[in-house]
């Protein structure tokens, strides 16, 4: 018998939340690896990579301090942007939090990212005499671990709450898209322990221009503003319930 398929839900997460807030900084902090200035220095070839690879994890621990970040690589994709694989992301836990075997599903990575890249232009003319500018990021692949602990405390809150509106308004936000990453949560609040998965096969984060609004009192408009629109698609075995 041919195995049921899975069916996609939408789990885009309303303005204001917790899962809001928490993938708006998440935006920001892509935003700040966007906006890596590599300019002005003599690289030729390899060096270019290892010169881009020190910025890039530079950009991470300066935005997260608290978190312990790794990739395996960082590389120029001709002149058509900047690939980064293996992407690791984890904050140190107290030993009462790990458990005796040092394997819990908390002490694991907490974001994994297979590709991440940054599309724009980096030609060596691009690079040496100008600010390179991504407007399009691409995630593929890759593991998020959410869990709250027994005080309530969600780990990705933790990870992102370094990161501020100041860093986004900085920066701006470039269009994110991810697919195939899976979502593991776990809540230390309930009984089974179990994590549950989704499947994020579709996610869209992308700037938008809030209208002008004009006020009543004085005929003014307001000053325009961004706002982040969010689009998540999953894949569960559970979406029939969902129904």
């Amino acid at each position: 018998m041919d195995k049921q398929k899975r069916k996609p839900i939408d789990l885009t997460p309303p303005g204001g939340g917790l899962l809001h807030r928490c993938t708006r900084k998440f935006a920001i902090l892509i935003s700040l690896l966007a906006a890596l200035v590599v300019v002005g220095q003599p690289w030729i070839g390899s060096r270019v990579d290892e010169e881009i690879h020190a910025t890039l994890l530079q950009t991470i621990r300066d935005a997260l301090p608290d978190a312990i970040v790794d990739f395996k690589s960082a590389k120029r994709q001709g002149n058509r942007g900047i690939l980064v694989t293996g992407l690791q992301v984890r904050i140190p836990l107290k030993s009462a939090e790990v458990g005796d075997e040092g394997q819990s599903f908390a002490s694991q990575p907490m974001i994994e990212i297979d590709h991440l890249e940054l599309k724009g232009s980096t030609d060596y003319g691009t690079l040496l005499t100008d600010v390179p500018v991504f407007n399009d990021v691409v995630i593929r692949g890759g593991k998020l671990r959410v869990v709250r602990n027994a005080d309530g405390e969600v780990n990705l809150a933790r990870l992102l709450k370094p990161l501020s509106s100041s860093a986004e308004s900085r920066t701006g936000v470039p269009t994110i898209r991810i697919s195939d990453v899976d979502c593991l949560l776990a809540d230390e609040q309930q009984l089974s322990h179990q994590e549950l998965t989704l499947r994020l096969t579709d996610g869209v984060l992308v700037e938008r221009e809030r209208e002008s609004a004009i006020t009543e009192d004085n005929g003014k408009s307001e000053a325009q503003t961004d706002v982040l629109q969010i689009r998540l698609q999953f894949e569960t075995d559970l979406a029939t319930r969902f129904e």
